[in-house]
């Protein structure tokens, strides 16, 4: 995904979709990737399928 935004590509990132070694490193890694917005875009799953289906 890191390789993607420094190429200036938009990302999408289902968050509940992917997982960390421990909870709180998945939680982390989140954090993280949210601070690269707007490349980056941090979703759930419900929240992709409804702006598919919407």
């Amino acid at each position: 995904m890191l390789g993607a935004v420094d190429a200036g590509k938009h990302v999408t990132l289902v968050a509940d979709a992917c997982a960390g070694v421990t909870d709180r490193a998945h939680e982390q890694a989140i954090e993280l990737m949210g601070l690269l917005g707007p490349m980056v875009e941090v979703v759930t799953t419900e929240e992709l399928v409804a702006a598919r289906v919407g």
